[in-house]
C-alpha cells in the first residue's frame, strides 16, 4: 500500500490547497488517519476505513503526477510503480481466505431452508459462524460468542438459554465439536434438546 498512501497523501494535500476547506470525505481520512496514528480503540480496523477513504485522493494524485511531469521516464516509473502495487496486490489477494471453510459455509446456508418462524432466536456456539448466519437471516434474531465474554454460572445460561422469548434453536457446526470435544457431545444430548431432521440444529424444548 506504499503507492496508495504516497499517492493519496499528495493528492489530499492538493486537494486541501485547492479548496481551501475540508469536505467531509477529507475528514473521513483525517478521522481515520487519527485512529491509526494514535492507536485508539479497535485502532487496526480503521487501516481498512483509512485505505478505502484515500483512494479518491490517490487517484487525483496519480493524474496531478502525470500531468506534471512531462517526461517520458516519470510515465513510464509511475506505470511501473503501479503494475508493482497490482501485483503485490493480487498476491495478497490469493493468499486471504474467508475464515469459515465450505463445509460451514454450507450449513450456515442450510439454515434459512429450515423453515423457521418468524420470532426464532438462532444462537450460535462458537464465534466464527455468528456473523456470517447474521448475514444469512436478516429476518431473526441470532446471537453467539463474540468480542466480550461473560463469565457466567451455569444457573445464568440456563436462564438466558430457557428465558428467551420465542423458540430457541442451537446451531451446530464442526467447529463447535472440535473445540469442545466430549464435552460438546454431552451438551447435545442434554434432554432440553430436540435434534432437527436434516439440519445442523438443536431446539431448546425446556422452557
Amino acid at each position: 500500500n506504499a503507492l496508495l498512501l504516497l499517492a493519496g497523501a499528495c493528492g489530499f494535500l492538493c486537494t486541501l490547497y485547492r479548496d481551501r476547506s475540508v469536505a467531509p470525505w477529507s475528514l473521513a481520512v483525517l478521522w481515520s488517519a487519527a485512529f491509526v496514528l494514535l492507536k485508539l480503540f479497535f485502532y487496526r480496523r480503521f487501516f481498512l476505513h483509512f485505505d478505502f477513504f484515500l483512494l479518491p485522493f490517490a487517484a487525483y494524485g496519480v493524474v496531478l503526477l502525470w500531468k506534471r511531469s512531462s517526461h517520458v521516464f516519470w510515465h513510464v516509473l509511475l506505470v511501473l510503480l503501479i503494475l508493482g502495487q497490482s501485483y503485490l496486490s493480487y498476491n495478497v489477494f490469493l493468499l486471504r481466505t474467508p475464515d469459515i471453510d465450505e463445509g460451514m459455509f454450507a450449513i450456515v446456508e442450510s439454515v434459512e431452508s429450515a423453515d423457521l418462524p418468524a420470532d426464532a432466536f438462532v444462537v450460535t456456539l462458537e464465534n466464527k459462524s455468528t456473523t456470517w448466519l447474521r448475514g444469512w437471516l436478516p429476518n431473526h434474531r441470532v446471537a453467539g460468542p463474540g468480542l466480550f465474554s461473560y463469565t457466567w454460572p451455569f444457573q445464568d445460561w440456563e436462564l438466558f438459554l430457557y428465558g428467551l422469548e420465542g423458540p430457541v434453536y442451537l446451531l451446530l457446526t464442526p467447529l463447535f465439536f472440535e473445540y469442545y470435544g466430549e464435552f460438546a457431545q454431552k451438551f447435545v444430548e442434554d434432554p432440553c434438546f430436540q435434534r432437527l431432521e436434516n439440519t445442523s440444529l438443536l431446539k431448546v424444548t425446556c422452557t
